[in-house]
């Protein structure tokens, strides 16, 4: 069964419910009325609950990520001053930038690796 939850900017989420495919979950997620305004971000879980198993379109990055790490990326970036107040498409952006500027694959290129 998959879950499907929805996330607010800071991480937090709740769980929707339980769905025998992930078209079943989407289905039920595109008539959750005005959840939407305070949830804006939904995921599909895998049956364990743990890793992210379909994601809205624009985030398809996080499909196959534990749900630990989306709930924290989440968070350190609501933190961050410039993205106070945001709306969703612009925190998408934001979101899509850092996540790719701190996961992009090493090339040959490169001559430095950023470590945390």
């Amino acid at each position: 069964m998959n879950k499907l939850i929805c996330m607010t900017f800071d991480g937090e989420w709740v769980k929707e419910g339980e769905f025998d495919t992930v078209e079943k979950a989407w289905e039920h997620a595109s008539d959750l009325g005005s959840k939407w305004f305070f949830l804006p971000f939904p995921f599909v879980l895998t049956a364990s609950g743990k890793s992210i198993a379909d994601s809205p379109d624009g985030m398809r990055y996080f499909n196959g990520k534990r749900l630990s790490t989306v709930e924290k990326f989440f968070n350190r970036v609501s933190l961050l001053d410039y993205t106070e107040g945001m709306g969703v498409d612009e925190f998408c952006s934001v979101l899509w930038g850092i996540w790719h500027e701190e996961n992009r694959p090493l090339t040959n290129n490169t001559k430095y690796a950023i470590i945390y």
